[in-house]
């Protein structure tokens, strides 16, 4: 893509500058490009960057976060939001490259450098409610038409585990848009993310169904390439939890997490 190759020029132009001028600075130690995922209407474009929507959801929450962790570091707060599957290969073959939710495996573990988590999930297969023959076991379900975000953890989980049948999609959306068609029959997501996604999309929850099938257990956390120097790392892990722990913490879960009331 032309204008991500573009934007992490300007990026990188503007942190050696700024590495010339100002030796002391995180700029000055690493430049990192951030990028996001499956957005969709809860972020809102800022210049060269996003902010979370309020009242957005998880991913306005996220992003949030990450900026407020941007802002504490005194790092450039450009984010972009890419395809899973362009983020993934940003991450893995890029230097500099910072991605996010990301779900921490042990496969991946020694891949990356991880800062988090940002959130933690219990995962459900959902079907439609018109399925004619509701999926109430994993042996059904490693039988079923499986849609995943391409490149994802459940994208390789699943195959490990005796999915044959998966259909891969660019984005959740798409994944739910497929499940109300018919054209697939299951997908792995949370609760939480299904609540946001039927409503981005206009489909009436009573058409989705949740089995009684955990798909797993989800732990998502911003993923730094693996050249990431080790005290760039501590400065992250340092900010994250510093974060964490103090009220504005809460005052983000409020804000972007919580419905906006009229």
């Amino acid at each position: 893509m032309p204008e991500l190759r573009a934007a992490r020029l300007a990026l990188l132009l503007t942190t050696t500058m700024l590495a010339v001028l100002l030796p002391g600075t995180a700029a000055a130690q690493q430049a990192t490009s951030f990028y996001t995922h499956s957005v969709g209407e809860q972020v809102l474009s800022d210049g060269d960057s996003l902010r979370g929507r309020p009242g957005g959801g998880r991913r306005a929450f996220q992003v949030e976060v990450v900026r407020a962790l941007m802002r504490s570091l005194k790092h450039p707060q450009a984010i972009q939001a890419v395809p899973y599957a362009r983020g993934y290969k940003l991450l893995q073959e890029e230097r500099g490259v910072a991605f996010f939710n990301v779900v921490r495996t042990p496969e991946r573990e020694n891949s990356f450098r991880w800062v988090g988590p940002l959130q933690v999930e219990t995962d459900y297969f959902f079907e439609s409610a018109s399925q004619a023959r509701p999926v109430r076991t994993t042996e059904q379900a490693r039988e079923s038409r499986v849609c995943v975000l391409r490149g994802s953890a459940y994208d390789q989980v699943l195959t490990a585990d005796g999915y044959g049948r998966l259909e891969r999609a660019n984005s959740y959306e798409s994944c739910l848009r497929m499940l109300k068609a018919g054209r697939v029959d299951l997908m792995p997501v949370s609760e939480a993310s299904m609540a946001e996604l039927v409503e981005a999309i206009g489909i009436p929850a009573v058409e989705i169904r949740r089995t009684a099938i955990v798909a797993g257990s989800t732990t998502g956390y911003i993923a730094f390439s693996k050249d990431l120097p080790e005290a760039q790392l501590q400065r992250w892990t340092q900010a994250f939890e510093a974060l964490r722990k103090s009220p504005q913490w809460t005052q983000l879960q409020e804000r972007y997490l919580n419905p906006v009331r009229p």
